[in-house]
């Protein structure tokens, strides 16, 4: 046998070993991506939320591996409402070399309505992209970033809805190691219109929101629905530790940080150290009186010898209470009580 000819049929033989090669491994990262998959949806299912792909399909052979169904359908509770609802498209994508790290890419809408009809609502946007980097009991990261959302539709007793953001940013992933378990957080939510908020308090401008922090004794593992989850945490003294919380509109901005956790009621307690700055229409529109807050801000500055060097002239500063659901700022209770979160 001519010698070009060998050398032509190892080649050959090489290039076929390679793509045979390429190939299981390429099936070894598809299963690996499946898996992580169904483990988000096995723990979606355990929160009392069933996720169906039909006609799931697994392709982007060679360098891809996307997970894709052209009508995902949803059933189960969204704040302790069952909903039924669907999403136009779906596709998960990961590489060969990262197949643990999902990017899950949504048509919109999505549609979801009460079996009663009472809650009918559309939820568009012009790009949502989720990142998910391990699963449910290995969680290395999870974010969602989205733009020019909106929501339109009925609640029932509340009426119309309509409202919008421009973008969302959204992160979790667990804390550096230490005494407790912790999950890190940062949201941005950027241009919202929310009227029933907005008018309510009378915000002329749209909503701009930030808040980073860490959730204390955070499972993201565990079994049972949402609201058992939540009461489990609460009961093993779960806290959340806002680093930074900022709400801006217009001329208005509070900004705050201190410690959350439930309490008995499943009511938000604890005491934030808050600025208020440009909020006087808000608060007389809550019934509370600027001047008895101004004066009690001065006189805490003055108690604690301090000065308040950066702030606006007309900032103050005092705690932020939350106690038996009840809004306190300073010493005034503000008529807003929050209701049980479940």
């Amino acid at each position: 046998m001519p010698r070009l000819s060998v050398i032509a049929i190892v080649v050959v033989a090489l290039l076929a070993a390679a793509v045979a090669g390429w190939s299981l491994l390429w099936s070894a990262a598809a299963r690996k991506t499946g898996a992580v998959l169904d483990a988000w949806i096995e723990n979606e299912s355990q929160l009392g939320r069933d996720w169906t792909c039909p006609g799931r399909r697994i392709g982007g052979y060679p360098l891809d591996i996307e997970v894709s169904c052209a009508d995902l359908q949803f059933h189960g509770e969204i704040l302790e409402e069952n909903f039924a609802g669907s999403l136009k498209g779906f596709r998960a994508v990961a590489t060969v070399l990262q197949p643990d790290r999902v990017t899950l890419r949504m048509e919109p809408p999505f549609a979801g309505k009460t079996p009663d009809g009472e809650i009918d609502f559309q939820l568009a946007w012009n790009s949502l992209k989720v990142t998910i980097e391990g699963r449910p009991s290995a969680l290395t990261r999870l974010s969602i970033d989205g733009d020019q959302f909106t929501v339109k539709g009925s609640a029932g007793a509340l009426g119309a809805i309509d409202a919008g953001a421009q973008s969302l940013r959204a992160s979790v992933a667990p804390a550096p190691s230490g005494a407790e378990a912790a999950l890190d957080f940062q949201i941005a939510l950027d241009g919202a219109v929310i009227p029933a908020l907005a008018i309510p308090l009378g915000l002329d401008a749209p909503l701009d929101a930030a808040l980073g922090g860490s959730i204390l004794r955070a499972d993201v593992s565990g079994a049972g629905t949402l609201a058992e989850r939540i009461e489990h945490w609460r009961v093993g003294g779960g806290r959340l530790d806002l680093k930074t919380a900022q709400l801006t509109s217009g001329a208005s901005k509070i900004s705050a940080s201190g410690a959350l956790d439930l309490d008995e009621g499943h009511r938000p307690r604890g005491k934030l150290d808050a600025a208020f700055e440009g909020v006087n229409p808000i608060l007389l529109r809550l019934g509370v009186d600027p001047q008895v807050l101004a004066a009690s801000s001065l006189l805490t500055r003055f108690l604690r010898n301090s000065q308040d060097k950066a702030g606006a002239p007309d900032t103050t500063r005092l705690p932020l209470r939350l106690t038996d659901g009840w809004v306190w700022i300073g010493p005034i209770r503000t008529p807003v009580r929050l209701s049980p979160l479940y």
